[in-house]
C-alpha cells in the first residue's frame, strides 16, 4: 500500500499533545513550539513574449501616429439559393469533369416462372446481376432479406426463393 509521510499534517503539533499526556499528574509542562519558517526559493521569473514584427497593413498593427482607422463593413450583393446551387454545380463540373457522366443502363424485368407450388424461379437473374455489375451471391441475399424469405440458387444460376411470389 501507500507508504505514510512521518511529516505530513497529521502528525503536526504531536510533541506538544505528548508532553501533555507523558507529564505527571500534579506537573504541568509547557513544552513550546519553535515557528517553522518555509522557504519557498525565488518566484519563477515570466517568458517575456517577443513582439512579432507586423508588415504594413496587417491586423493588430498600430500606425505611426497612435489613432487606428476602422472601415465601415458594407453589405454584398445578396444570392438566391437557385443562384448558389447553379453555381456550385459548375464549380463541381468545371473540376471534376468525369462527375456525374455515367449512363443510366436500362433494367430488364426479371421473368419468372413457377416451381413447383410454393417456389418460384428467376430466369435471368444472372444477367439483370451482370448489367448492374455486382455479384451474384450479393444481390441474391439482397433479395431475399427484402422479401424476408429463405432461398437457394437452382441449376443455371437461377434463385429459388421460398414462397408464391
Amino acid at each position: 500500500g501507500k507508504k505514510k509521510n512521518s511529516c505530513g499534517p497529521s502528525h503536526f503539533g504531536l510533541a506538544a499533545r505528548r508532553g501533555a499526556v507523558d507529564a505527571p499528574a500534579g506537573a504541568m509542562t509547557v513544552v513550546e513550539e519553535e515557528p517553522q519558517e518555509f522557504d519557498f526559493g525565488k518566484k519563477k521569473k515570466k517568458k517575456e513574449k517577443k513582439e512579432k514584427q507586423c508588415d504594413e497593413g496587417e491586423v493588430g498593427e498600430v500606425p505611426a501616429d497612435g489613432v487606428v482607422s476602422t472601415l465601415e463593413w458594407e453589405k454584398g450583393v445578396i444570392y438566391s439559393y437557385a443562384d448558389l446551387l447553379t453555381r456550385l454545380y459548375h464549380i463541381i463540373e468545371d473540376r471534376n469533369p468525369a462527375l456525374g457522366t455515367t449512363k443510366k443502363y436500362v433494367m430488364k424485368p426479371p421473368q419468372v416462372v413457377r416451381v413447383g407450388s410454393k417456389k418460384v424461379g428467376w430466369i435471368n437473374f444472372s444477367e439483370i446481376c451482370n448489367i448492374m455489375k455486382r455479384p451474384i451471391d450479393h444481390v441474391l441475399a439482397f433479395v431475399l432479406a427484402e422479401f424476408g424469405t429463405e432461398g437457394s440458387i437452382g441449376g443455371g444460376g437461377q434463385p429459388v426463393p421460398k414462397g408464391g411470389y
